[in-house]
């Protein structure tokens, strides 16, 4: 029988992915520090719209030497390099979901406005919120719907184990 980490771990990474959208973030310095947390949460790629990536000291892994980066000049150049079939998911405190609510697309990119901008409202995109009493620091609210994200992914992936577990009991 397979140990149920195996399990995990194939049906975890199985199919989908993930970007992080940074809307004119306000300071470039928080970047390297959600840069390292997208490679350490499965992120495919990381994109920023009016403001260009220069490596900081939070990012130790000096991750966009080996992590694909995007720079656009406006959210609607941003949308037309959008992938096929990729659900963008507006991240603001006025989104109609609530987080813990919220159950991900499988391609999804997730758009984050600057601590003192707001995302302008995007035709066809989901929208989402985090609770919290003041607005977040970008990086960290990015932080938290990546781990939303992947703790959903591995509930789901137990889901499935556990029922492949059951069946092969039942089989021997």
């Amino acid at each position: 029988m397979k140990p149920v980490t195996h399990i995990l771990h194939h049906v975890r990474r199985q199919r989908g992915y993930f970007g992080i959208v940074l809307y004119q973030p306000k300071t470039i310095e928080n970047l390297g520090v959600l840069i390292r947390s997208c490679g350490n949460f499965g992120a495919a790629f990381i994109a920023t719209i009016g403001h260009r990536y220069h490596r900081s000291p939070g990012d130790t892994m000096n991750v966009m030497k080996h992590y694909p980066g995007f720079h656009f000049k406006t959210l609607h150049d941003c949308l037309l390099a959008v992938p096929v079939n990729a659900d963008i998911v507006r991240v603001e405190v006025d989104g109609a979901t609530e987080l813990p609510n919220f159950i991900h697309p499988e391609r999804a990119i997730y758009v984050l406005g600057g601590e003192d901008r707001s995302v302008p409202v995007i035709p066809c995109a989901r929208s989402i919120k985090i609770d919290s009493r003041r607005c977040l620091n970008l990086h960290i609210a990015a932080s938290i719907v990546m781990y939303d994200r992947n703790a959903k992914e591995v509930r789901y992936a137990a889901a499935i184990a556990d029922r492949e577990l059951d069946a092969l009991k039942a089989v021997e």
